[in-house]
Parts: C-alpha cells; sequence; structure tokens
C-alpha cells in the first residue's frame, strides 16, 4: 500500500485496506469496551481516571478515523478501477 499501490493489482490493495479497516473496527470495539466504566462514571472519576478516560478517547478518534480513511480509499479505489 501506500505510493507503490498502483505497482500492485487493485484487488490485492483492497483485500489489505479492507483488512485493515477490520482491524481498526475490532480496535474501536476493544477501546470502547475499556472505556464504558470511565464513560460511566464521569462526574465520579478520580483525576487519575480521567485522564485514562481522555486517553482512551483519543485512541478511539484515532482508530475511528483510520476506518474512515479505509472507507475513503476505497472510495476512490474503486471508482478509479471503474474507470
Amino acid at each position: 500500500m501506500g505510493l507503490a499501490g498502483y505497482l500492485v493489482p487493485s484487488q490485492v490493495v483492497i483485500r489489505e485496506i479492507e483488512r485493515r479497516r477490520q482491524l481498526h473496527v475490532e480496535m474501536v470495539q476493544h477501546v470502547e469496551q475499556l472505556d464504558r466504566h470511565f464513560a460511566q462514571h464521569l462526574d465520579s472519576l478520580e483525576l487519575k481516571d480521567l485522564y485514562m478516560h481522555l486517553i482512551i478517547r483519543r485512541g478511539i478518534r484515532y482508530q475511528k478515523e483510520w476506518v474512515a480513511w479505509c472507507d475513503e480509499a476505497l472510495e476512490a479505489i474503486e471508482q478509479a478501477v471503474k474507470h
């Protein structure tokens, strides 16, 4: 993948992006599960737990951005292959 992606068949690149997308979807689910306790007790968190919640929230956004990029890349590649 990346700058050399055009050197391999599009289907290989698509499968790899789909694989990575699934990994990040699973990671979103895992990290959201980790945060569930903190999110339910925001009003009573100790400062160390609030910081953990904030770090986990950043991780969730990071993973969701990967999923969004994979979706964007898949759509763009599929459109380019059709033409």
